[in-house]
Parts: structure tokens; C-alpha cells; sequence
């Protein structure tokens, strides 16, 4: 939930600015970017719906962001697009969170985006919006996979495909060899159990190295169960994890 279309014949995304309609009273835009191209199958909409008077102008990094990644997103998953991808984006963080506690039942302070189904995902409008919205489409695509992975999961899958890499030389706790474990990293995001994002992308990295990308897709399939997936336990799992990333960024083996 942190701070997101192309396929193999490629997806063409283009906004229709002409076609906003604003209502001033709920001061929300809505706007559709749609493909005119009628021989391309593949192509997908996407429906912006904009609040607090935030502008197209604004969120066409959006649009950038998904139309340069999304057809390697969907590709990774091996999913084919939706024929029509709604994005919320508010520009007042109280209205934001709202909103949010309408959708979930509970605010999430400090978060940025948040997915409402495999089609449709609702951001708060910052300065680095197109990254939260590169997160969240993989979100949002991963559902398609399933629907009942644990955090540890959900965020490394979040983190790694959108290529959210952060070195563990910049992670004290990693270079001190304090590896968090998965049910530390399954802890409550408004507890402040916030690692998983320092560390989701070497866990999928891990993953991926060891078993394949087959498994790490089965591992998502299967909603995280290490034993049945790998046949190993938390414990050794995270072990294993350890013991990569130190061989691989720290050059040593944890004592």
C-alpha cells in the first residue's frame, strides 16, 4: 500500500482531455484515455476519476508511468490487460483517507495509495505520485493471481516488480544481520511495522534466485505457503534469506 498497458502487441494509452466532465459541486473530474485504434485488440482505458480540484495535467505522469511498464508488469503475472483500469487521485490528504476508511473500515496514516480490486485503485496526489502508481497496478494485477497472499508477500511482490530496490548497505538493521521475520513482517502497517518495504524486493530477489519464477508465481498462487510451495518451514526460510543476502551484498555469512 505504499507511498504503479502494452502487452506483447503493445498498448497504446492516449487521454482524451476534451472529454472531461467536471462536476464543481462534488468537485470531482472524470476523464477516459482510451485507445481509437480499432485493430488493437489489446489496447485498455483507463478512467481517471480526479477530486480537490486536482488537474489532468497533473496525474498525466500517471499515465506515462503505466504506459511504459504495465505491458512488463502484465507479462511478468502473465495476464492479460482489463478492458478498463479506474484510477481515484485525491489532492487533500484528509479527504484521501476518508475515503479510505469508507472502502477498508480504518484509515492508514502515512500511506499514499491503496487497491480497491484488480481494475481499480485509488492515490493521494504527491510529488513522486507515478511511483505509488506503478505499486499499485502490480498490486492491483496480482490479484488476478490471488487474493489472499500475506503482507510479507503481497509487499515483496509490490516492491520487486516494481523494481523498488534498496541496497542493504543502506539498512542498518540488515548490516547489523537483525533480519526482521515473517511474522515481524506480517505485522500491522498502522503499528509501524513498515520493513517489509526496505526489504520486499530481496525477499522476491531471494525467491526467485533459489527456486525460480515458476514457483515464486505458485508461491503467489498459493498464497505464501512456504511448506507447500518449497517444503520449508518460516524458520529455515528465513535462514536461507539471510544467508543469501549477506553472501550477495555483505560478501560474508552471517556467524
Amino acid at each position: 500500500m505504499r507511498r504503479y498497458i502494452t502487452l506483447l502487441l503493445l498498448v497504446f494509452i492516449s487521454l482524451i482531455l476534451s472529454c472531461g466532465e467536471k462536476n464543481e459541486k462534488e468537485n470531482i473530474k472524470i476523464f477516459v484515455s482510451d485507445s481509437t485504434e480499432e485493430s488493437d485488440k489489446s489496447s485498455i482505458s483507463l478512467e481517471f476519476v480526479l477530486y480537490d480540484s486536482v488537474t489532468t495535467s497533473q496525474v498525466l505522469i500517471i499515465r506515462d508511468k503505466l504506459e511504459h511498464n504495465a505491458e512488463r508488469i502484465l507479462d511478468f503475472f502473465k495476464i492479460k490487460p482489463v478492458d478498463t483500469f479506474k484510477v481515484h487521485v485525491w489532492g487533500n490528504y484528509e479527504n484521501y483517507l476518508i475515503a479510505q476508511e469508507l472502502y477498508a473500515g480504518q484509515r492508514y496514516e502515512g500511506s499514499r495509495g491503496y487497491v480497491i480490486s484488480s481494475n481499480e485503485l485509488a492515490m493521494f496526489l504527491t510529488d513522486d505520485i507515478e511511483e505509488t502508481a506503478e505499486h499499485e497496478f502490480v498490486h492491483a494485477v496480482s490479484l488476478c493471481v490471488d487474493a489472499s497472499n500475506p503482507r510479507w508477500l503481497w509487499e515483496s511482490v509490490a516492491t520487486y516488480v516494481a523494481n523498488e530496490f534498496i541496497d542493504p548497505n543502506e539498512i542498518n538493521y540488515l548490516k547489523n544481520s537483525n533480519y526482521p521475520t515473517i511474522a515481524e513482517l506480517n505485522g500491522d502497517f498502522n503499528q509501524g511495522n513498515l520493513k517489509i518495504y526496505d526489504v520486499g524486493y530481496l525477499l522476491s530477489e531471494f525467491i526467485i534466485h533459489k527456486w525460480g519464477k515458476e514457483k515464486y508465481l505458485e508461491l503467489i498462487k498459493n498464497s505464501g505457503d512456504l511448506r507447500k510451495v518449497f517444503n520449508i518451514t518460516d524458520t529455515d526460510f528465513e535462514t536461507e534469506w539471510a544467508n543469501f543476502v549477506n553472501a550477495k551484498y555483505f560478501k560474508h555469512m552471517p556467524s
